[in-house]
């Protein structure tokens, strides 16, 4: 059955609640996208939580007129049509209109197909040393079994109950196979997208701008340097440097385009690299440095964090159907048990698996911190940087002015910011200057967890369980935060832990702000 104009509304009232546009990620029994079942699937999973029982019964009236019109005779459409509409979609939009909006839960449809979506994985060999390496699988695997899987690895955790199964020794990673021939193998698996929005088939995800090799002596050049020695001079005076318990240690999964593991930065902090994983071929290798300089950051600004490793994308540009990419690491990355998931990318659209992905690893306590794009005021904040679940973060330069790239700072919203503009790295053996939301991202990865590493070993269970949560972290950012004057929120240590403040002190604001 075509999509009629039934399903159109039903969509357009969807996107105007989250915000973005959305694509038909859901398949029927005959393995075609159905805009039906992507629809039917937000309602079922209570993705609309702000708006009230009519909004959600326009939308709902959307779907059964879309089926019910096919089955209407010629004779009975416009006059049964316009009452039904009426009654069904126009008084439900009314009411909401002037109603106060309130969540609910939504009873579960029946007739829904569940989706699938490759998430098992295997590691490559039993015992790898300090590095474990993992490669998918092409098997498909429900979504719900994936769930009940981390359901039952998570069961009896806490967020410092992390796995010390890794010894502290390293490896080369192993290359197998055909790069280019494997990700063509991934992609031909994933729902092809045919809405109106695939007219693009690739779309930019890489949000980093090109290196700038003017700004060697400029003043903001100077500015970030000069952030980096503040860095320094906190880890030095609040980190926490010799742990008992190795397994106390933050860990951070930096979903991105690889890693080299001979760039120098990587190469002195080997041991802490933990587990890999290839989602676009077989190798790790970086081809764009972009996830490399990523993790430069983190392990050069939170240098006691561990870090985990996916590769989901090979050049700036992905397919729209390696969206799912993104969603398959997320689910790896809570499978590993990260504390932090760092997401240096930015999407145009909403994906509904993503999100549902995303919020999954929420509910067990990870923290998300994702780009807001580089787009300045001519793009919106990038997905999945919008989602309430995710900590956005935009950037500034090394004094806390905003960097002139990010997008426009949201009403009644955190709209954190940190150093993401000329920032000094090395690639390929020479020196570079880069800006973007992504390196900001990556700085405030490496912030939440110098922020677990001092915090959670000075707080009960209860205040640790809080402190390891999106929204628990983002009371802390809040705390290290200083208002700029344009909306944002400049995010740095210094800001809590400055030499004004006692100890005690600290300890009491901290304190405070995780029991909200």
């Amino acid at each position: 059955m075509k999509d009629s104009v039934f399903l159109a509304l039903g969509k357009l009232l969807v996107e105007i609640e989250l915000g973005m546009r959305i694509t038909s990620t859901e398949r029927n029994r005959n393995g075609q996208p159905s805009l039906w079942l992507t629809l039917d699937k937000i309602l079922e999973e209570d993705r609309l939580p702000s708006v009230g029982d009519d909004y959600l019964n326009a939308i709902e009236a959307c779907l059964d007129l879309h089926q019910s019109n096919s089955e209407l005779m010629p004779e009975e459409r416009t006059s049964e049509l316009s009452r039904l509409i009426y009654d069904s979609i126009v008084v439900n939009l009314e009411k909401e209109f002037s109603r106060y909006r309130k969540s609910r839960k939504r009873k579960r449809r029946c007739d829904v197909s569940p989706s699938s979506m490759d998430l098992g994985l295997s590691p490559v060999s039993a015992d790898t040393g300090s590095i474990q390496i993992f490669k998918s699988r092409n098997e498909e695997t429900n979504i719900a079994g994936a769930a009940d899987l981390w359901n039952a690895s998570f069961r009896n955790s806490s967020p410092l109950n992390k796995s010390a199964n890794n010894r502290q020794s390293s490896i080369q990673p192993e290359e197998s196979g055909n790069a280019a021939d494997q990700g063509a193998k991934e992609s031909s698996k994933q729902p092809q997208i045919t809405t109106e929005e695939s007219v693009m088939t690739n779309r930019r995800v890489l949000d980093d701008l090109e290196p700038d090799v003017s700004a060697t002596d400029s003043r903001a050049l100077r500015a970030s340097n000069e952030f980096f020695s503040k860095m320094e001079g906190f880890l030095e005076s609040y980190l926490p440097r010799s742990y008992t318990e190795p397994s106390r240690r933050a860990k951070v999964c930096i979903i991105d385009t690889g890693i080299d593991l001979k760039h120098p930065s990587v190469q002195g902090a080997k041991k802490r690299l933990r587990e890999m994983i290839s989602f676009k071929g077989d190798s790790m290798e970086d081809e764009t440095g972009h996830g490399t300089l990523v993790a430069e950051l983190v392990l050069r600004l939170a240098p006691e964090a561990t870090l985990c490793v996916a590769k989901v994308a090979v050049a700036k540009t992905m397919p729209e159907e390696d969206t799912q990419l993104i969603t398959r690491a997320i689910y790896w990355a809570v499978l590993q048990d990260a504390d932090i998931i760092s997401l240096s990318l930015a999407l145009d659209l909403l994906d509904p698996e993503l999100d549902y992905a995303i919020k999954r690893a929420t509910e067990h306590g990870k923290i998300i911190v994702a780009a807001a794009g580089n787009d300045g005021l001519n793009m919106l904040r990038a997905y999945p940087a919008s989602n309430r679940n995710v900590l956005c973060i935009h950037a500034s330069d090394g004094k806390g002015k905003e960097g002139g790239i990010s997008p426009n700072a949201w009403d009644n919203d955190d709209n954190f910011m940190t150093l993401g503009v000329d920032i000094s790295l090395n690639w390929r053996g020479k020196p570079i200057v880069k800006s973007g939301t992504s390196f900001a991202t990556a700085v405030a990865a490496a912030i939440a967890a110098d922020a677990l590493a001092i915090i959670s070993p000075e707080v009960s269970e209860d205040h640790r369980k809080r402190l390891h949560s999106s929204e628990g972290m983002r009371l802390i950012f809040a705390l290290l935060s200083k208002p700029s004057g344009t909306g944002y929120k400049y995010v740095a240590p210094w800001n809590l832990w400055g030499e004004d403040r006692s100890d005690k002190l600290i300890r009491e604001l901290i304190l405070d702000t995780l029991k909200r």
